[in-house]
């Protein structure tokens, strides 16, 4: 098998953490972290210049012309794309503001949900559209290369 490296600025230095609870690991070897955990580890840590969450989920998305869509999607921090050194292709990236319980309404597409969905038309970006029964509207959408897919995107 080839593997192509990773599009980031310095992907030696990226690893993934995940929580393990003794008890349970014969059913579960690892567990993703939850977001408590990730709160205080993240203020405490000192061998990492920055942490991110990454959680997976799935999505309806509706709203807009076409059928509605089930979505592979990622709940991520505000602080991700930064910490990869990256930014939204279009629009912008998250802010700190929209990382707080009932401020998450906005997405980054993916690009090839951005052009198959919204036909790259920069007026239907900025349209609000439903996910999931709230309200939401797209901040801005990531390039071909992020290999990850942000918010809204379909994952790979």
């Amino acid at each position: 098998m080839l593997f192509r490296p990773l599009a980031y600025d310095r992907p030696a230095q990226l690893v993934t953490i995940s929580e393990v609870i003794v008890q349970m690991s014969n059913l579960y070897p690892s567990l993703p972290v939850n977001s408590f955990h990730f709160l205080q580890w993240q203020a405490r840590s000192q061998s990492f210049s920055d942490l991110a969450l990454i959680q997976d989920r799935t999505l309806n998305l509706t709203g807009q012309d076409g059928p509605p869509d089930r979505l592979g999607a990622e709940r991520v921090t505000a602080n991700l794309l930064p910490m990869w050194v990256a930014q939204p292709a279009l629009g912008r990236n998250f802010t700190p503001e929209e990382d707080r319980p009932g401020n998450d309404r906005e997405v980054i597409l993916t690009d090839k949900l951005w052009r198959r969905r919204f036909h790259g038309d920069e007026s239907n970006r900025q349209q609000n559209y439903f996910a999931e029964w709230h309200s939401t509207r797209c901040c801005g959408c990531s390039a071909s290369v992020v290999p990850l897919s942000l918010s809204l995107g379909p994952t790979c």
